[in-house]
């Protein structure tokens, strides 16, 4: 029976199907003859002769089965659990580089080490299963024929052909390719089904040709990248949109933040940078409406940049928001940001504006002993404060500080530091800085041209 059962066993797990075919009758009937030959060993009452034969004759079959179940199972999977095995012990493939051209390959192994069965994982048949590599080559080269092919003859104006190059360029991430076809996209316009194509393809085919495309091109040619991202039916992912303020620098022209705010009228959602960046473009034209963006902003989580946190500071200060401006001030450390000349030279602007004269003295210190470079509006308030405490003095020695670091003074700051002067007795003082109004007004209009 042992020798019965160790044939079966063999036969299943590593004949040839046809050869199990035939076998497998023969093979059941010698399991059979030795297995029911037991029958005699069962000691049944001879009153439950009839019932309990039945049942272990039922036994006996289910043994049958089982056995020949386990012994092709394990046959069946044995593959599988061997090319498992295989590609846990292959080599990495080789990444196919974005020209389409291999690495060289290394030297010849020498005659102590032999060399592997397929030592770059692409041998072997795209149709064996158990081949994963080769699978995985066989897709690059197709992938790698395609590109090729676009670029030597550029691609039918069909969606599915379209598609299949945009899937090529992702594979291989073939950022020359996915402009080529970019450009193609340009000249032709999307096919007429081009919202049909996945999101998810769309989105990484965008963001391909985004990253590829230097400042130049983004600058000419970014909005008519944005207009093919929608013509796919998707929204132009923050990313996107976040590549075009970096390749302006963050000056963006007027045509570009029109674009973004017609995303966000028509529902669409803008980056973190793109929302920050409009609150800036916003605060000295329209002060409510950069306010009323830093709401949403505060709706939506998005946190304020330092560039961000000024321009708010800027816009409360300009509405007459004083209170709203310090409490803002006092905040700041609470979002991890570091207040800059700019954000101290509007404190101190709303400051004097309060007549908290002290705290735009303090402020103005604070920003000396930091090393930060005040501009003419910082030097302007922090002289009016200390001649309104009456520390002319002080506020003399401020303004030969601001000549001396060449900082242009106002006109308004030359005229009320000579009447200050005149009031404490100090009219040579005062002479002189009237005198220094006619270059006072020459510095103010050149640097109001260079504003």
């Amino acid at each position: 029976m042992a020798v019965a059962a160790t044939m079966v066993k063999r036969n299943v797990q590593k004949c040839s199907t046809g050869f199990v075919a035939h076998m497998l009758l023969l093979c059941i009937a010698v399991l059979c003859t030795d297995l029911f030959a037991l029958r005699d060993k069962f000691m049944i009452p001879p009153s439950l002769a009839g019932s309990a034969q039945v049942q272990v004759d039922f036994l006996l079959w289910v043994l049958v089965a089982a056995y020949l179940i386990d012994a092709y199972s394990a046959r069946a999977t044995g593959p599988i659990t061997s090319s498992r095995k295989q590609v846990a012990t292959k080599p990495a493939f080789d990444r196919v580089v974005s020209d389409g051209r291999r690495p060289a390959s290394p030297a010849a192994p020498t005659a102590e080490r032999a060399p592997p069965a397929k030592p770059d994982g692409c041998q072997g048949s795209s149709a064996d299963s158990g081949d994963l590599s080769g699978q995985e080559c066989w897709r690059q080269r197709s992938d790698l024929q395609v590109v090729s092919s676009m670029l030597a003859e550029g691609v039918p104006y069909r969606t599915s052909k379209v598609l299949e190059v945009m899937h090529s360029c992702i594979r291989l991430g073939h950022g020359d390719a996915a402009v080529k076809l970019f450009d193609e996209m340009l000249q032709t316009g999307p096919t007429p089904k081009a919202h049909h194509i996945g999101k998810a393809v769309s989105h990484k085919f965008f963001k391909l040709v985004s990253d590829t495309l230097d400042d130049k091109r983004i600058q000419e040619d970014g909005l008519r990248l944005l207009d093919l991202v929608r013509a796919h039916g998707i929204a132009p992912a923050p990313a996107t949109q976040n590549r075009l303020l970096d390749a302006w620098k963050n000056q963006l022209p007027d045509s570009f933040l029109s674009y973004f705010l017609e995303l966000k009228d028509a529902g669409f959602i803008l980056s973190r940078w793109a929302y920050r960046y409009i609150v800036v473009a916003h605060e000295r034209s329209d002060p409510a409406f950069a306010l009323k963006i830093y709401s949403e902003m505060e709706v939506l989580g998005i946190q304020l940049d330092r560039a961000a946190y000024n321009s708010v500071l800027g816009a409360r200060f300009q509405l007459g928001m004083l209170d709203e401006a310090r409490e803002l001030f006092l905040r700041m450390n609470d979002s991890s940001l570091v207040p800059n000349e700019k954000t101290f030279g509007i404190m101190i602007k709303v400051y004097s504006a309060k007549n908290d004269h002290e705290g735009a003295i303090a402020l103005f210190g604070t920003m000396q002993e930091q090393r930060m470079e005040p501009d003419r509006y910082a030097y302007h308030h922090a002289i009016r404060s200390s001649i309104t405490l009456q520390r002319v003095e002080y506020a003399v020695d401020l303004y030969n500080d601001m000549l001396h670091k060449k900082v242009p003074p106002l006109m308004n700051t030359v005229s009320i530091l000579s009447g200050a002067c005149a009031s404490v007795g100090w009219h040579a003082r005062s002479a002189e800085l009237l005198t220094h109004l006619a270059r006072a007004k020459e510095a103010e209009a050149e640097y109001g041209l260079q504003r």
